[in-house]
């Protein structure tokens, strides 16, 4: 965890570096973010791209697919498909553009390096 140091008339920032996003262009080219309090091997991983940090700008190449269907980055971030921990679902699911939640049945490794749109 991450804190700075509270300046006068400032907030105090924390920042929970264990739980950040991990970004992943897959095999077949579609941009996920998978939440950083979930289990991850990297090494696991075949023909996807990770990316430390989320790119801050709409120009980024992350947001290239998006680009042509949304005009900020807000919306953009909306387009990004999401692997996270449902408490309905009592576990890992995807969830799509549309805000859709379907289960992720295999390890999340697999899932990244086999799923396609």
């Amino acid at each position: 965890m991450t804190v700075r140091e509270a300046q006068p008339g400032k907030q105090t920032m924390v920042s929970n570096t264990d739980t950040n996003p991990r970004f992943i262009r897959s095999a077949h080219g579609l941009y996920l973010a998978v939440d950083g309090d979930l289990p991850l091997d990297e090494s696991k991983l075949e023909g996807c791209t990770t990316f430390p940090n989320r790119p801050l700008m709409a120009e980024d190449m992350f947001y290239e697919p998006a680009q042509n269907c949304f005009s900020d980055t807000e919306e953009a971030d909306a387009a990004i498909y999401r692997i996270a921990y449902s408490k309905a679902f009592e576990g890992v699911v995807l969830i799509d553009d549309r805000g859709i939640a379907a289960p992720v049945e295999e390890s999340i490794e697999d899932f990244l390096n086999t799923y396609q749109l």
